[in-house]
């Protein structure tokens, strides 16, 4: 899934608000961006855990995709 797809997605799950009151898009977001924001958080060795890497023929490779992958989901729904 494309972090524009997992923004739309997180965004999108905070419909089931619309049954107790009218939420905006912005408070929308904001339910997405903590939830992103969580996920991250929960992650072993956070806040370094997006700058451990392993080296591999004396060059270092930062294993850090899940953080890219989520700060790119909060650049998509910081678009909307």
């Amino acid at each position: 899934m494309t972090p524009k797809e997992k923004c739309d997605e997180l965004v999108d799950k905070y419909n089931f608000l619309k049954e107790i009151f009218i939420p905006s898009i912005h408070e929308q977001k904001q339910c997405a961006l903590i939830a992103v924001d969580e996920i991250v958080s929960g992650r072993p060795g956070y806040p370094y855990s997006h700058e451990l890497g392993i080296e591999v023929n004396g060059i270092l490779n930062q294993i850090n995709y899940p953080y890219k992958y989520w700060k790119e989901v909060k650049t998509e729904i910081n678009k909307l």
